[in-house]
């Protein structure tokens, strides 16, 4: 009987990390939620930009990528107007960004933005 409830015990302990993990869904890679848009840019890297708070509803932005195996990241303040979405970088390890520079992206649809100075389209993950 007594190991009974310990096994028991031991399924409930089970149910409840199960049912906490799915409650909290899972890693967006956001850091605290928000959309990511990525583009590909075969053969030589690809990139991501997290947009804080879904619906462009927060204000800060982070960017990473990896171009010919180099790692850079950035981050920075945005504002939406209409469907422009203006980014002012605050750090970056990208040697062309330099703090205070903008970034124009054009919203396309619900999955796409344009990067108005390169012309390239990012997709929503």
């Amino acid at each position: 009987m007594k190991n009974f409830f310990k096994l028991f015990g031991i399924i409930a302990l089970v149910a409840i990390i199960g049912f906490s993990m799915v409650a909290c869904g899972g890693d967006d890679g956001g850091g605290g939620g928000g959309d990511t848009y990525r583009f590909e840019m075969l053969p030589f890297g690809w990139a991501e930009i997290t947009f804080a708070g879904s619906n462009f509803s927060g204000s800060n932005y982070t960017m990473t990528a990896s171009i010919f195996g180099q790692p850079l990241s950035g981050t920075g303040t945005y504002s939406v107007s209409g469907n422009t979405i203006t980014c002012i970088v605050v750090s970056s390890t990208d040697p062309d960004d330099k703090p205070g520079d903008q970034q124009i992206f054009t919203i396309i649809d619900a999955t796409h933005i344009r990067d108005e100075e390169k012309g390239d389209t990012w997709t929503k993950k």
